[in-house]
Order: structure tokens, then C-alpha cells, then sequence
């Protein structure tokens, strides 16, 4: 998993005033990367709006994604965070400032990178790092350390 981050792949307190923003810059971001094509970030998109906020998996994270065949690359995943938290419509976890984009190529792997960022968030110290991270590198310092 430490081989996926890297500063591509990760952008801090941008501007998004919708979900949709929101999901198409973290996909935007694994796009940049090689991890994914167009269609995948499109497909992230179309999943939010058909499938609702079920994406937000905790207070202010959520985490966008899409069928591996619908244009996974190589596995991956990218961090965003919002200036100002966004309305996704989950009533337990609005409003989201935190989002995680991730492209899994197949289950294992999917499953592994998904234990890695829980771990990760599991951790309040390490989750309110990444909430507050004024720079890259304190980020990837994080997934860094990790075995």
C-alpha cells in the first residue's frame, strides 16, 4: 500500500461546493496518477448519483469509488480535503471534508488498501493529521510508517 502514495495522488483544502465536485477531483487525481481512465472517474460520478451517500463511511470521510472493470488501471487510491465540508445526504456523517478515491484492480488488493486507510482512521491521532494537514508529506508520512 505504501507504494500507492505518493504527491499526485493527494491534494489538500481545495474548493468543492458539490459531492460530484468533490468524487470527480479525487478521481481526477488517481487519472493524473495512471491509475484509472476517464470512464472510471465518470463511473465514481454516476455511482454517487445513482447510489447515494452510502460513500460516507464515517463523520466527514467518504469514500468514492467504482467497479474495477469500469477502467482500473493499477490499484491505488487518492486523498482530498475540502476548505469547507460538503452535504452528501448522510444523515449520521454530513458534512464530508474528507475524500478518499480508490481504485481496486481485484478483491484481494480492494480489500487490502480498504484495511489500510481503516487502520489508519481507526487511529484518532493519525485521522486528525490527515483532517489537518497543512502539507503533502505529513500524509504520506503517515501510510509511510505503516507496515
Amino acid at each position: 500500500v505504501k507504494s500507492m502514495i505518493n504527491e499526485n495522488v493527494i491534494a489538500l483544502k481545495e474548493e468543492c461546493r458539490t459531492p460530484e465536485e468533490a468524487v470527480a477531483r479525487a478521481g481526477e487525481l488517481l487519472l493524473k496518477n495512471g491509475n484509472v481512465t476517464q470512464n472510471y472517474v465518470d463511473a465514481m460520478i454516476r455511482s454517487y448519483k445513482v447510489n447515494g451517500a452510502y460513500i460516507v463511511i464515517a463523520p466527514r470521510f467518504a469514500m468514492p469509488h467504482a467497479r474495477p472493470e469500469e477502467g482500473v488501471l493499477k490499484a491505488g487510491f487518492s486523498i482530498l480535503t475540502l476548505k469547507e465540508a460538503v452535504e452528501f445526504g448522510s444523515a449520521e456523517n454530513d458534512p464530508v471534508d474528507l475524500i478518499i478515491g480508490l481504485a481496486a484492480n481485484n478483491s484481494n488488493e480492494h480489500v487490502e488498501v480498504i484495511q489500510k486507510i481503516t487502520e489508519i482512521f481507526s487511529d484518532n491521532e493519525k485521522r486528525e493529521t490527515i483532517f489537518n494537514a497543512e502539507n503533502k508529506e505529513e500524509i504520506m508520512k503517515l501510510f509511510k510508517e505503516e507496515q
